[in-house]
């Protein structure tokens, strides 16, 4: 994931804002956008070894780096209405994250979840990656929605495949990641979506 410098996250920026739910619950996670607290929480779920492998391919970032995609994730939500989600159980423990991001460059969303793996083989990836994409065509109004795994991840490449994303055989030919694209055309005819 990268850092926006101020002046880019300005470029990246269009005027008005997009009117975002304060919350999106889904059947057992209540999902809101990143606020300062949440920081020391979040920095211990980027830094648990199994989720930092595939996020930050095994880089430690420091609390101030979490800090600093907070803030980041709030500049995005106030000027384009996204950025990222935590993702909390019934009892208000933080079991994952998700949301949209700029990781190529300025200009192109990717959507990113994850699921401490405390809270892995219980569906909740699949569940706030679902959440997202309808945020992303129903509020953010997006054309298509792009991601991208790690080669080795094959949970996530499963959830996204599941959920009907095609593979980018072009962007994917050669790279260490698979990449993925769902086209709106394709979710509101319901192709490759499973039953729950």
């Amino acid at each position: 994931m990268r850092w926006l410098k101020r002046r880019n996250l300005e470029k990246a920026a269009s005027p008005g804002q997009v009117a975002r739910p304060a919350e999106l619950p889904t059947a057992r996670l209540r999902l809101r956008p990143l606020q300062v607290e949440d920081a020391d929480a979040l920095h211990a779920l980027w830094t648990a070894p199994a989720l930092r492998h595939f996020l930050w391919d095994d880089h430690v970032l420091s609390l101030e780096q979490t800090r600093d995609q907070v803030i980041q994730s709030q500049y995005l939500f106030e000027q384009r209405g996204f950025g990222f989600w935590a993702a909390f159980d019934s009892e208000q423990v933080l079991v994952g994250f998700c949301g949209y991001g700029f990781f190529r460059n300025d200009h192109e969303l990717e959507l990113l979840y994850g699921v401490h793996a405390d809270h892995w083989l219980r569906g909740y990836g699949r569940e706030i990656a679902e959440a997202m994409v309808g945020y992303g065509f129903d509020v953010l109004q997006l054309s298509e929605i792009r991601a991208s795994v790690d080669i080795p991840n094959r949970a996530s490449q499963r959830v996204l495949e599941r959920l009907g994303f095609l593979v980018d055989a072009v962007r994917s030919s050669g790279a260490d990641k698979r990449h993925y694209r769902l086209p709106r055309e394709r979710r509101e005819a319901g192709a490759g979506w499973e039953a729950a």
